[in-house]
């Protein structure tokens, strides 16, 4: 069946449009990795590499036109700024995972390893995209909570992309309020 697809609809590498897959070995992603204090609930955020090219044509493969195949390539790039702790996906609003079908954070941090699920959505929220800073952190109160015991814990809170850190900075706070001894954020890239 896969292969019906392909022929219908051909991969192309999104870095030169080369056919065959989503990044040719000559596009390969560059690993920037950059480890940020933050200051707040977050402790630290691991950025692997800025969003643009064909990091950002990758994401939005991902998040708006479903391939999840593209999530290995992504993988790489989180790798090498992975260093331990447990990982915890930022959980999608039911709204959004019923539409795509799929939490894209849960499908990175799966990359890295097993995910401890403590986290979820309480209520759907406006995409943080069309936000401005301020909104984003207003649009967040109270969407999130705790489902599991943290007390103690080293958590690693795994996304794709970070813009104002408002979505981390959240949950960040929420897992802090429950006990957890220290959030840091790891993102495949940060920018707008």
């Amino acid at each position: 069946m896969k292969w019906i697809f392909d022929l219908l609809f051909p991969k192309k590498c999104l870095g030169c449009g080369a056919a065959g897959e989503f990044l040719c070995s000559g596009c390969g992603l560059v690993s920037r990795v950059e480890r940020i204090s933050w200051g707040g609930a977050l402790d630290e955020l691991i950025v692997c590499t800025h969003y643009s090219g064909a990091v950002r044509k990758l994401i939005k493969q991902l998040k708006y036109k479903f391939s999840q195949e593209v999530v290995s390539v992504l993988g790489e790039v989180l790798r090498a700024g992975y260093d331990g702790g447990v990982l915890v996906a930022v959980p999608l609003s039911v709204k959004r995972m019923k539409y795509r079908g799929f939490n894209q954070a849960e499908l990175l941090a799966l990359e890295l390893g097993e995910v401890f699920k403590c986290l979820c959505r309480v209520r759907d929220t406006e995409s943080q995209a069309k936000l401005s800073a301020g909104g984003r952190k207003v649009n967040l109160k109270g969407a999130f909570c705790v489902t599991e015991d943290v007390s103690g814990m080293d958590l690693l809170l795994v996304d794709d992309v970070s813009t104002t850190g408002s979505t981390l900075e959240e949950c960040a706070g929420v897992l802090k309020r429950a006990g957890a001894k220290r959030v840091r954020g790891i993102v495949v890239a940060s920018g707008k």
